[in-house]
């Protein structure tokens, strides 16, 4: 059975299938026909890593977008001394 022949069973084919097919056709033959995987505890650590990936990218991204916020306030901390000074306030 083909990708073709499996999409017109009315079930979508998801990215992550396309994925395994691409990467070994039989792999993904055998799992359309209920046959689990000998590496299960392999794919169990690569979602686990995954999963710990994700969760530092979500993690810098909050970094990044404090460092942007500590900076825009600096700026503005900056250009409001400047001012104070230019015009004699401070």
């Amino acid at each position: 059975m083909d990708a073709k022949q499996h999409r017109g069973r009315g079930k979508p084919i998801s990215a992550s299938e396309i994925g395994r097919f691409l990467y070994c056709e039989r792999s993904w033959w055998y799992s359309l026909h209920g046959e689990e995987s000998s590496h299960l505890e392999a794919l169990e650590q690569g979602t686990r890593r995954h999963e710990r990936f994700a969760g530092e990218v979500r993690a810098l991204e909050r970094l990044q977008a404090l460092i942007r916020i500590l900076l825009w306030l600096l700026v503005m901390t900056i250009v409001v001394l400047v001012l104070g000074l230019t015009l004699g306030l401070l």
